[in-house]
């Protein structure tokens, strides 16, 4: 009844806050702030996981979030009656789910700047050929792979029927995601409008992508090591506190029975959970 009660409360107070038009979370898009709101961000990142999305939705999501939370803290709080530690384990295993869309997210981009490096190399081969950004969209399309062949088929699909070559270069402009491919649309966009030098603009974006490109891959490998020791260092924390807390008497009977270890353990697991969302936060890289 306990769990029932508290799943329904986590549902309302979720369900209130993406619904709310007065506190949206803002995302920076091309130096504009744009609203974005907790539903919207969820969906947009099950999006991109086309398997999960395909028999979960975003309201099925936040109901295992919530069932993870409940669990693992109802049972923490079965064994060590303590408040704060509770919900932070709660709140450790809550937010996995959300960590998988995360990483999803990341390889996601990840690919998809190498293909834009190799559209972008594409491109400006055939612009040489001919000074026409249809033309060489549709000579490129068969050079990439993943989840730009989609735009680009898109985007080639909106110039043929609709005949407005704005509206195809605004159509991926507002749905994408990946900076380096809302840069090379823009610049495009702009480049076609004004009759510009379009071998000049996609020779600089050229360059400029594959330097993007080179010191992602030299941020990637500098930091292997690094993850390799985070991620380490948070399972041998799990493995010690288990360890702690169910096999040495002396240490169980310190941290749970005394008020001193009550509150020790309560900030051990308060800073466990910032560095865990630190550490989560470092391996992001968009562009």
């Amino acid at each position: 009844m306990i769990k029932f009660v508290l799943a329904l409360t986590f549902m309302v107070i979720l369900d209130y806050l993406s619904q709310k038009e007065y506190k949206p979370l803002y995302l920076e898009v091309n130096s504009i702030r744009v609203k974005s709101y907790l539903i919207s961000r969820l969906q947009s990142k099950m999006a991109l996981t086309s398997r999960l999305a395909t028999f979960l939705n975003v309201y099925s999501l936040i109901f295992i979030v919530v069932m993870l939370f409940i669990y693992f803290f109802s049972m923490s709080f079965f064994i060590t009656r303590l408040l704060i530690p509770s919900l932070s384990m709660g709140l450790l295993f809550a937010v996995i789910p959300i960590i998988y869309l995360e990483l999803k997210e990341q390889s996601y981009h990840n690919q998809l700047s190498l293909e834009v490096t190799k559209l972008i190399s594409s491109l400006t081969r055939w612009a040489i050929v001919k000074e026409d950004v249809y033309f060489c969209f549709a000579k490129s399309v068969d050079q990439v792979e993943g989840p730009l062949k989609l735009y680009i088929n898109d985007f080639l699909m909106q110039v043929k029927y609709s005949g407005h070559i704005n509206f195809a270069f605004d159509h991926i402009i507002n749905f994408t995601q990946h900076e380096l491919l809302r840069n090379l649309m823009i610049n495009l966009q702009q480049t076609a409008y004004c009759k510009g030098d379009l071998i000049g603009i996609l020779e600089r974006l050229e360059e400029e992508s594959y330097l993007i490109f080179g010191e992602h891959e030299r941020r990637k490998t500098d930091t292997y090591f690094d993850k390799l020791a985070i991620y380490f260092s948070i399972i041998c924390v799990l493995v010690m506190t288990v360890f702690i807390l169910t096999i040495n008497v002396r240490m169980r009977s310190f941290y749970l029975e005394t008020s001193v270890g009550n509150h020790i353990l309560s900030v051990f697991s308060l800073l466990f959970i910032v560095g865990v969302y630190l550490a989560s936060k470092i391996t992001s890289f968009n562009y």
